[in-house]
């Protein structure tokens, strides 16, 4: 089942990557681009979330040199679901992430717990 949620979260990770980083400037993704996103997504997958039906969205930006930052855009209800996630995104500063040719990256994550419902 833990299995499965991690695939549904990479999913959702991707969708959200593509839609925000096309709302920021509408581009036509090629193949690059497509293994960049999803394997930005599987890193952000390894967050394990705390509690359910709880939602948190998160900008994060990754920098021509690979630094990972973030900005808490709209917190959960549950201060044990935002600490959860703001420790594991601190965890992810200290970790120098993929470049994609030379570009600044800015994204919008949902990260949700299980059980959410819109």
């Amino acid at each position: 089942m833990l299995n499965l949620f991690k695939i549904l979260l990479i999913l959702m990770i991707f969708i959200s990557i593509i839609i925000a980083d096309e709302v920021e400037k509408p581009q036509k993704l090629d193949k690059f681009d497509d293994l960049y996103y999803m394997g930005i997504g599987e890193r952000l997958a390894a967050w394990v979330p705390i509690g359910s039906k709880q939602k948190a969205t998160v900008k994060i930006t990754i920098d021509k040199n690979g630094q990972f930052d973030y900005v808490m855009k709209k917190m959960a209800e549950s201060d044990e679901f935002n600490q959860g996630l703001i420790k594991f995104l601190e965890e992810q500063k200290q970790i120098r992430y993929p470049v994609n040719r030379d570009k600044f990256i800015k994204i919008f994550v949902d990260f949700k717990s299980e059980e959410y419902e819109k």
